[in-house]
C-alpha cells in the first residue's frame, strides 16, 4: 500500500502535481470499492 507524504513538514511537503496524483489515485479506488459493493448489493 502507498505511503501518504507526511504533511506536517510544508518544506519538504508534496508538490501540487504530487497532490494532484494521490487525489486521482484516490478518486481511482474510491470508484472501484463503489463498483464492488453495488456488485455485492446486487448478488
Amino acid at each position: 500500500m502507498a505511503q501518504l507524504p507526511d504533511v506536517a513538514d510544508a518544506e519538504n511537503g508534496p508538490s501540487l502535481a504530487e497532490l494532484e496524483v494521490i487525489a486521482r489515485r484516490l478518486s481511482e479506488a474510491h470508484d472501484v470499492l463503489l463498483r464492488a459493493l453495488e456488485s455485492a448489493e446486487k448478488g
